[in-house]
């Protein structure tokens, strides 16, 4: 698997492979696969997420105030947490001190990651159900930024928790 930071350009694509949403692949635009998000069982909400800096365990947690611990797995140690507000925006807090703001753009189908500056990381976009994959689309600045790849893993970890709970609230609301 390549790092993200050598990628040349600024758009790349979740592709989702395999029953439901059990392997999920960012690709560039070169053909190459930068990361990988995993669910470990089909009605599970724990996923792990691997690139080149390493791999990443993920659980949704809460109930009112949802939120994903992001664990490495090489350590055990947890490095940060992705805190969900109200209407899908909120804050991913690194344990090294960074924190980065998440935005919705339109309804649960695109956010947005600032840094502590206000600088635009990435853009996540979700398409549907249908396609099952999405979009990422990288600042320039932000190919310098080492917690791009976690931004990238655990946006697109959340986005796809909160579409199954929307889908399965539908289904039996």
């Amino acid at each position: 698997m390549k790092p993200i930071q050598d990628f040349k350009g600024n758009e790349m694509r979740w592709y989702t492979t395999g029953f439901a949403r059990s392997n999920n692949e960012l690709m560039g635009t070169d053909g190459e696969t930068y990361a990988t998000l995993v669910w470990k069982g089909i009605l599970m909400s724990k996923a792990v997420g691997s690139c080149a800096k390493g791999d990443y365990e993920f659980k949704w947690a809460g109930f009112l105030r949802r939120y994903v611990p992001i664990v490495e797995m090489s350590s055990g140690n947890k490095i940060g947490e992705l805190r969900l507000g109200l209407f899908d925006s909120g804050w991913l807090q690194m344990e090294n001190g960074r924190r980065f703001q998440f935005k919705q753009i339109s309804w649960k189908g695109r956010w947005s990651f600032f840094d502590d500056l206000g600088e635009k990381q990435c853009t996540l976009a979700f398409h549907s159900w249908v396609s099952r994959g999405g979009d990422a689309i990288i600042a320039v600045n932000a190919t310098l930024n080492p917690d791009l790849p976690i931004l990238l893993l655990v946006g697109w970890y959340a986005m796809n928790m909160i579409n199954a709970e929307a889908i399965t609230t539908m289904s039996f609301g």
